[in-house]
């Protein structure tokens, strides 16, 4: 690889971290979940009425989702100039993007209209289920459960990548990949699967960006390998 191009994918090396960052952000945000909304209305409603329920969808699944994005970004950029994988990188980074506007639209509407329901209820106003229905019914239904399945088809797709990376243990790439089912699709059914798959997030994702972190862009590590006279080879995907 010459200076150029390694200098140029620093800023991916390092933006890689923000991938177990997101995790850490996600687990912190699913570690406590809500009540059954049908079963235990009145608790759902004070629940979701709390500062912490409102910080947790602002950080934890606004920003942690931005996060997400961000770190596909970067791990994408390090297998375009590694060469390797480049299709699942990039597919990856696509399903995590628009994944995560859908999801991103649902935080909004969570971290915003259910306090606002919940409040209704607190007070005594009667027909707020019924509003709680009609701001979840199946166009909400639908960009939710879409971009929870678009996250999970990402860090599967991401982890396909990450495994073509010199030094990430398989286990990694495995675990990282194994996350998103849980986070995005099989989490919004089961609450507590989210937070292991979150924890799933954190173990692979540190090992992924350790690995990318130690890289030696001097001799290109990632993937492409010196010839003779200064040039560079890239090895088929």
């Amino acid at each position: 690889m010459s200076s150029t191009t390694a200098t140029a994918i620093a800023p991916a090396r390092r933006g890689v971290w923000l991938l177990p960052a997101a995790a850490a952000i996600t687990l912190w945000a699913t570690f406590e979940h809500q009540p059954d909304v049908r079963s235990q209305f009145d608790d759902w409603a004070r629940f979701v009425t709390t500062d912490r329920f409102l910080a947790t969808h602002l950080i934890g699944s606004i920003v942690g989702q931005a996060l997400w994005i961000l770190g596909a970004a970067a791990l994408a950029a390090i297998s375009l100039a590694a060469g390797r994988r480049v299709r699942s990188a990039i597919a990856g980074l696509v399903a995590m993007t628009v994944g995560g506007a859908g999801l991103i639209a649902g935080f909004g509407v969570a971290a915003f209209a259910q306090p606002a329901i919940g409040h209704l209820e607190l007070a005594g106003v009667a027909g707020a289920h019924d509003v709680y229905d009609d701001v979840y019914g199946i166009p909400t239904f639908v960009t939710l459960v879409g971009g929870g399945v678009l996250f999970a088809v990402a860090t599967v797709l991401i982890a396909r990548a990450a495994a073509a990376v010199d030094g990430v243990p398989r286990w990694a790439a495995i675990a990282f990949g194994a996350a998103g089912p849980f986070i995005g699709f099989l989490g919004i059914a089961v609450g507590p699967l989210q937070t292991v798959g979150s924890l799933a997030a954190l173990a692979g994702g540190v090992a992924i960006a350790l690995a990318v972190h130690r890289l030696n862009p001097a001799r290109d590590a990632v993937g492409m390998e010196p010839t003779v006279g200064g040039s560079t080879h890239v090895p088929v995907a």
